[in-house]
């Protein structure tokens, strides 16, 4: 059960900071029908699969190799963590965090982690 707890309390802060980024979503895609989907699931080979796809800006794939790099940002006032710390942290549970450039644009977030055996 403990582990019910804290999944959904991971899935609540995963809202609450998603809520924040939605104003530099709306800001970005003014001109086109705003979309964000969210994919879970679970494959054969026993890992959990998280796929976020949006309809906004991108990501120049130029930016491919640097995307996850601690520091480097596109936006004016960014920081250029939160990457970085996602694919730590996603790393440090065994996962794989990737990205690809959405078509015809946007992006795709995937996260990749080890299923947990009889939950």
């Amino acid at each position: 059960m403990l582990l019910r707890e804290r999944v959904s309390a991971s899935r609540t802060s995963a809202h609450v900071r998603c809520q924040s980024s939605v104003p530099e979503f709306r800001r970005s895609t003014t001109n086109r029908e705003r979309i964000l989907h969210v994919r879970i699931e679970a494959n054969e080979a026993h890992k959990v699969l998280i796929s976020i796809e949006d309809s906004g800006m991108g990501f120049d794939p130029k930016n491919m190799d640097r995307l996850f790099e601690p520091f480097f940002t596109t936006k004016p006032d960014g920081m250029g963590m939160g990457l970085s710390i996602c694919r730590s942290i996603v790393e440090t549970h065994g996962g794989r965090l990737s990205a690809t450039p959405g078509r015809p644009h946007g992006a795709i977030f995937e996260i990749a982690l080890p299923a947990v055996p009889g939950s």
